[in-house]
């Protein structure tokens, strides 16, 4: 019941006693003559407290945090003009990051209102224009109650900010006491949510790369290990945003992290799981742009949402798939955990996703291959864990989350004798003291990105506050007290620790007056203290006037009844800490605390200087390849060298590497001398130990061609072994069988001429008598490998490929005289041919040309009349290819959209559910594309991997947003049991070059091949350069041959230079190129006719 109020019942007690019955506790704000009457009835009322702020901009920053961690009705109170003005930052903040907020101002009486008097203020068109949807100001004492209980209720429900702004002769008009039983306050509840939902949604998530971004809400519902059982069945990282710090036990292998603060991009491997991520599962979020959008602003990943309250913002902003809400967070998280490990238990397979899995971020390895749960089980169980002092268990597989995991012995130069420490020291002894009720504010600023790096929470209760999306400076001081406030309040242990910069300290360090006023002895004040506004001088050029003087702190600790120590050095934190601590454990004596941290004003806080333990790949590289060409294409083809497969390359594996590089770089310049000397030139070539631009570009072309160690560069992707048949509920492509109702499906025989092995080896038995023998393209709906069109001789032979009875193919002959330089997309210009290969003209070299009559020395087709068995689709959600020239954004370093070329065919091969080999083709659409081309015919009986220089001198074509013309063939030779047929098949399938590859490398390798040359080489006291390079080789083809079944497909492409919907629309001005297609490309959109191959005819006489 409200207490006693003297005669007359007014509207201002009415306000106070309903803002009780809301559950409102505390009421921040400034004094006033308009606002004079509320806040005396606040005053007198015996359930609500009264916090009196210095200046009225902190108030709704106050009451945002007290809403934040209590998730309650956040309230201030202000009166006319300035006062009102004063809250719009504030109002703003709490607005940006969907906090409920209801700010009451007082206005002029109603007579004065208009004649623009003293303190005569717009407020309530003041908040509308600053975005608070719900601003108004009654005029009149009739109704009140029912606008004051909608301002409540709009700012609750919808999780928001909402303005009244009273005149002060409306607050003492008389209202009716008897209303409030009438009419008793409520909200809306939040309907449960439906079981079949849930199943619906573990459903769609079961067999993906899932991220789970945890948001404000996870945190505040208190529900770690909910969360983390939840991670542990997807096996899916977990990352947080910066308010959820906490929301999960940050020492779990799972948990990566903030993911970015003020747009930094965050630490290398959340950013890549993030970015090669198939589902973001956002629990409690209602903003992640830099989770779910790219660098253009559209939505690059498929989002799930779990939520408990329907004032979610997740789907305004975003495409959602799949959004489940329910008021008990907490247990809808854990029966969308039962539903995953129900529908994994009845396809009989061990939990975490078992779908065919693409490797194009290699740090998925980690996760998807349950590596983290060897990590776990070296987790200290302490809930204070002491692993929080050490370097973090998995940091070497997904690089540093925090600065946790950096060498405290590592050097910072003379800071310690300028007298400046490191922020870490503190921040990462402070992540060790922590408690569950504790409580941490952080202010806006480099502190952000400190906090973000170095603290460490265990999930059990440590909350971290700040103003998230506004970044307000001098947030953190009125919240800090603000927590104080209602910690104190609730008798609770808790300390609430104020970490702030020099630029937020100063804007709001009159609060700290409230703190003495309202007796607050649980404060931790941490001062960053640098001399200078961090975020603006770091994050801009030429900055001038941000430095900043602050007053002697240790005067102004004393002044505010505080403790106080200065950290200058290292070993001074421990010891502030522990001062900081002891005066929080003082009983009667305890009291607030003050550390001033000076650090060095040349101190940059940013996440790009925490790096992983593993040496990064590209400043290694940097010496032999042009970095700033790399594409993403190029990065994974590096991962050759990850031979480990841990998913990064460590020092000694970049130690091969560098040793590999100077083996070719080697070889290289001793062509060119010899050259040289033919020449007549005297020029030593070699004589320079650094590498040239034409060095570099010399290994980026050999990189691109797969040349440094053969064919596995392009076939690493197609080699892990083969699992048990995914849920075609789960895949998505999409494959139909054409015969239901058939035992198997009939299959079909394709035709067969010559072999790729034999090519390959330059055996072949007679190139004359096999490009004699006819292949008309008319009688085939597709074929592919080498040849050449209407009777042009066979040193011209190329890429080819047939589709819908049109012969292509790509023309090679001698190495033109004159070369020009590789265009931007990673294709050449044409070029001309020298006098004396005059059966392959300059006009004709290297163009894809069209024909009926096809000859070849090694060619697969699939006969006309035959019945394709099953027709696959797979169409990636959202995406869709510009139209136009193709090969848009060619040089684009963005890791790209849709599926790996090795996904689909690994999933279109287990769902099939055939051993036999399966032909395709059919129409695709990549944002990837990455493909080769053979540019001298092999018809001359020479070793193609032993001459390698000769047959793959164009670099790789590499292009974006590309359609294509696909066919195929897709086997598991291991799974035919006849072995003729197995080994006609490995004819047409690159089975067996490992072995091919051994043979060339040890015959490179021989002593006089192995003895260094001058210049740019390995050092002579290691083994030879040839040697380790073998060593890689015999380590990567040791662990391809152990997999029981190696899934390898020979694919072909015909890139057009514009989408088609069939074959059949490919008309001449359509054709761009004819093309080796690697594993390692993107497709987006697909639809193939696939044919189960039961045998093979051959076209060659007498065979």
């Amino acid at each position: 019941m409200p207490a006693s109020r003297g005669s007359t019942y007014t509207i201002a007690n009415l306000i106070a006693d309903r803002l009780a019955a809301a559950n409102v506790e505390l009421v921040f704000g400034g004094h006033g003559a308009a606002a004079s009457p509320l806040i005396t009835a606040i005053v007198q009322h015996p359930r609500l407290h009264w916090v009196l702020v210095r200046n009225e901009t902190a108030a709704p920053f106050a009451a945002s945090a007290y809403a934040k961690y209590y998730r309650k009705l956040g309230v201030c109170v202000t009166t006319s003009g300035p006062g009102a003005a004063y809250t719009v930052c504030g109002m703003v903040d709490a607005l940006a990051d969907s906090v409920p907020v209801l700010l009451l101002s007082g206005l002029v009486s109603r007579s004065n209102i208009g004649h623009e008097g003293f303190q005569d203020t717009r407020t309530a068109q003041l908040m509308h224009g600053a975005g608070v949807q719900f601003a108004k100001a009654p005029m009149t004492a009739d109704r009140f109650l029912s606008l004051l209980d909608s301002a409540i209720r709009f700012a609750l429900e919808r999780s928001t900010a909402a303005h009244l702004a009273i005149p002060v002769d409306v607050q003492t008009s008389p209202s009716d006491e008897s209303a409030l039983a009438r009419l008793p306050f409520h909200i809306a509840e939040v309907p449960r949510c439906a079981a079949v939902s849930v199943e619906h949604a573990g459903r769609l998530l079961l067999g993906h790369r899932v991220v789970i971004l945890c948001g404000l809400r996870a945190a505040q519902a208190r529900c770690s290990s909910t969360i983390l059982k939840l991670a542990e069945t997807l096996c899916a990282p977990v990352i947080t945003t910066l308010d959820a710090k906490g929301a999960v036990d940050e020492h779990h292998p799972l948990v990566l992290g903030v993911d970015g603060i003020f747009g930094n991009p965050g630490m290398a491997a959340p950013r890549a799981l993030v970015s090669t991520a198939e589902c973001i599962l956002a629990i409690g979020v209602d903003r992640c742009d830099p989770v779910v959008l790219d660098s253009t602003g559209q939505q690059q990943v498929r989002v799930f949402g779990v939520d408990d309250t329907l004032a979610t913002r997740l789907q305004v902003y975003y495409h959602v798939e799949c959004m489940l809400i329910d008021p008990e967070l907490e247990a809808l998280l854990s029966a969308l955990t039962a539903s995953v490990r129900e529908m994994q238990s009845k396809r009989m397979l061990p939990p975490g996703p078992q779908q065919a899995r693409d490797y194009s971020s290699r740090l998925w390895k980690y996760f998807l291959d349950g590596e983290w749960r060897e990590r776990q089980a070296s987790l200290p169980s302490s809930p204070r864990r002491a692993a929080v002092l050490s370097k973090t268990p998995h940091a070497m597989v997904t690089g540093r989350r925090s600065m946790l995991d950096t060498d405290d012995t590592a050097d910072e130069g003379d800071d310690e004798v300028r007298g400046f420490c490191h922020p870490r020291h503190l921040l990462t002894a402070l992540s060790a003291k922590l408690g569950p009720d504790d409580v941490v504010v952080v202010d806006i600023g480099d502190v952000t990105i400190w906090a973000g790096l170095c603290l460490c929470f265990d999930g059990q209760g440590t909350r971290l506050l700040s103003s998230i999306n506004m970044g307000s400076m001098g947030y953190a001081v009125p919240a800090a007290v603000s927590m104080g406030v209602s910690l104190k309040r609730r008798k609770s242990e808790g300390v609430v620790y104020l970490i702030t910069g020099d630029g937020g300290f100063e804007m709001a360090e009159q609060e700290l007056g409230t703190a003495l006023q309202q007796g607050l002895d649980n404060l931790v004040v941490i001062v960053l203290r640098n001399g200078v506004m961090g975020r603006v001088r770091f994050g801009n050029t030429g900055v001038a006037g941000d430095e900043i003087i602050l007053p002697d702190l240790q005067r102004l600790a004393q002044a505010y009844r505080m403790g106080f120590a200065r950290v200058q050095r290292p070993a001074e934190a421990p010891a502030a800490l522990e001062s900081a601590l002891a005066a929080q454990q003082r009983g009667d004596a305890r009291h607030s605390f003050l550390i001033d941290l000076v650090e060095s004003p040349e101190l940059k806080a940013e996440y790009a200087t925490v790096e992983s333990n593993r040496v990064p790949v590209l400043r290694l590289i940097a010496e032999y390849l042009p970095t700033e060409a790399l594409t993403a294409s190029d990065m994974e083809l590096l991962s050759i060298f990850d031979l480990d497969n841990d998913g990064l390359i460590s020092p000694e594996e970049m130690r091969i590497a560098r040793q590999v590089f100077d083996s070719f770089i080697m070889v290289h310049r001793q062509r060119q001398r010899m050259d040289a000397e033919s020449a007549g030139e005297t020029e030593d070539v070699a004589a320079s130990a650094a590498l040239s631009t034409e060095d570099r570009e010399y290994l980026l072309q050999l990189l691109r061609s797969g040349d440094f160690f053969g064919c596995i560069a392009s076939q690493k992707l197609l080699v892990e072994p083969l699992e048990s048949s995914p849920d075609s509920n789960q895949s998505p492509v999409k494959v139909y069988n054409l015969h239901p109702h058939a035992p198997q499906p009939p299959g079909s025989r394709a035709r067969a001429l010559g072999s790729v092995r034999n090519l390959i080896e330059g055996k072949i038995p007679s190139v004359e008598a096999l490009s004699r023998i006819p292949i008309d393209s008319q009688d085939y709906i597709a074929g592919f490998e080498l040849g050449t069109v209407d009777g042009r001789p066979p040193e011209t032979m190329g890429e080819a490929i047939i589709v819908h009875g049109t012969a292509y193919c790509t023309l090679t002959g001698e190495l033109p005289a004159a070369t020009s330089p590789a265009t931007s997309d990673g294709t050449s210009n044409q070029q001309q041919s020298p006098a004396e290969a005059p059966e392959a003209p300059p006009a004709e070299y290297y163009r894809t040309v069209r024909g009926r009559y096809l000859s070849s020395v090694a060619f697969l087709g699939m006969p006309q009349g035959a019945v394709p068995d099953f027709y696959v689709s797979y169409e990636a959600p959202g995406v869709q290819l510009p139209t136009g020239v193709q090969g848009t954004n060619a040089g684009s370093k963005k890791i790209p959209a849709g599926l790996p070329w090795s996904r689909v065919l690994n999933d279109l091969y287990l769902q099939t559910g055939t051993t036999n080999p399966l032909f395709f083709y059919g129409i695709a659409e990549f944002s990837h594309f990455t493909a080769t081309a053979i540019s001298r015919a092999p018809v001359f009986n020479e070793n193609v991997i032993a001459n390698r220089h000769k047959y793959y001198r164009e670099p790789n074509l590499i292009t974006g947003s590309q359609p294509a013309a696909v066919v195929g063939l897709l086997s598991v030779a291991e799974a035919i049991e006849d072995e003729a047929f197995r080994t006609a098949l490995d004819a047409h399938l690159y089975r067996g070059y490992f072995q091919l590859y051994a043979d060339r490398d040890t015959v490179d390798a021989s002593p006089e091949q192995q003895t260094p040359q001058d210049g740019h080489v390995a050092d002579q006291g290691d083994h030879s350069c040839h040697t380790c390079r073998l060593m890689a080789l015999q380590r990567i083809r040791s662990e391809l041959q152990q997999h029981p079944s190696l899934l390898l497909s020979h694919t072909h492409a015909l890139a057009l230079r514009r989408p088609v919907q069939h074959l059949g629309d490919i008309e001449p001005d359509v054709v761009w190129r004819a093309v080796h297609l690697l594993a390692n490309s993107c497709v987006t959109k697909v639809h193939m006719s696939v044919h189960v191959v039961r045998g093979l005819d051959a076209l060659e006489s007498g065979t």
